[in-house]
């Protein structure tokens, strides 16, 4: 088993992306300054590269070379820092014993956990205003076709939704029987929403 004392040598990748350029090359160094400052982990060198361009998306990523006092700093340091990937330098074995090991699995079980609810917090979030989302664009469509019938285009500028990805939600729409289309003009069913 690794003592509580035994120190780890490593090498990390540790990657963000976002925009703009500047964004990023202000996070990472924020990363690698709050790194500096973390408890059992001593940063050691750090070699940070130009962010990239990827479409409308910029990335960077920095090398870091870490003493990490023990297990428990390597499995903080993973979790906290999300590095793309980690190379031990030193020592080039160790033994693990089975409690040393239950506590690494029980760490990661407890973070994977934590994650799980996270995600699900977002995606009940999500529909909650993908459902808001829909039903203000119908209702929005709506208070436009109740003063005539409009093209895609007229529509899409007063609800400022660009035509493309309002289409299908118009089509949906007819689909449901709440508007009608004739040609390339949309207007309401009898009956339908009206101010």
């Amino acid at each position: 088993m690794p003592s509580k004392s035994q120190q780890f040598m490593a090498r990390a990748i540790i990657e963000i992306a976002g925009k703009p350029k500047k964004y990023i090359e202000d996070a990472m160094k924020l990363v690698l300054e709050r790194l500096k400052k973390e408890d059992g982990i001593k940063l050691l060198k750090t070699k940070t590269h130009e962010p990239q361009q990827h479409g409308d998306i910029f990335s960077t990523f920095a090398e870091v070379e870490l003493r990490l006092e023990d297990f428990d700093s390597i499995t903080f340091f993973c979790f906290e820092y999300l590095p793309s990937s980690i190379e031990f330098l030193e020592p080039e074995s160790f033994k693990m014993d089975s409690v040393m090991m239950n506590s690494v699995l029980n760490d990661i079980l407890g973070r994977l956990h934590q994650v799980d609810l996270r995600l699900k917090d977002i995606t009940a979030a999500n529909m909650m205003l993908e459902k808001n989302s829909y039903t203000l664009l119908k209702r929005s469509v709506a208070l436009i076709l109740s003063q005539g019938e409009r093209r895609v285009e007229q529509i899409s500028d007063l609800v400022g939704v660009v035509p493309e990805q309002l289409k299908p939600f118009l089509e949906r729409f007819v689909k449901e029987k709440f508007i009608r289309r004739a040609g390339d003009c949309y207007s309401l069913y009898d009956g339908a929403f009206r101010t």
